[in-house]
């Protein structure tokens, strides 16, 4: 089963992520991008994302997989589990 949620964020939580520094501040990401030549696909701030029913459970690894944003989605879908 896959859960679709909808992630609110906070318009201040949003200005202080562009300028926090390490792998969750949004800088960060883009320098990454611009590192490796890679275009960035930002997404808005109330897209969906795909959560499997067991992402809560003691199952190694976790994984996320990102396709192309679509009709308000993120692409990302999160599961746990052997593939």
């Amino acid at each position: 089963m896959l859960l679709v949620i909808r992630v609110l964020v906070e318009e201040s939580e949003l200005r202080s992520s562009l300028t926090a520094p390490g792998p969750g501040g949004i800088g960060y990401q883009l320098e990454v991008c611009t590192r490796l030549n890679a275009e960035p696909m930002l997404i808005g701030i109330d897209a969906t994302l795909g959560v499997a029913d067991n992402v809560c459970d003691d199952i190694e690894p976790l994984n996320g997989l990102r396709h192309i944003p679509d009709g308000g989605t993120s692409g990302w879908n999160l599961w746990r589990g052997e593939i």
